[in-house]
């Protein structure tokens, strides 16, 4: 957990693809029981899907982590 340093909580879309082909993307994440949208530059595109998929991942080792303390300390 401690090794990961860019996280965030949401979804890399495609926003919509313009007639040359070029795509344009978002980021989608529920924030306060709202969606936000937000538009991601294609030069900073990887680093959103490394971001959220950081994210998916640290969620994971969290619920491996409550898994292993309820096991544990089970009265």
């Amino acid at each position: 957990m401690s090794r990961i340093r860019v996280m965030a909580k949401g979804k890399v879309t495609v926003m919509r693809t313009a007639k040359s082909g070029r795509r344009y993307y978002s980021l989608q994440a529920r924030r306060d029981g709202r969606n936000v949208t937000r538009y991601v530059p294609a030069e900073r595109l990887e680093v959103a899907r490394e971001a959220t998929a950081n994210y998916r991942r640290f969620m994971e080792l969290v619920e491996r982590y409550v898994a292993l303390c309820e096991k544990r300390f089970r009265l």
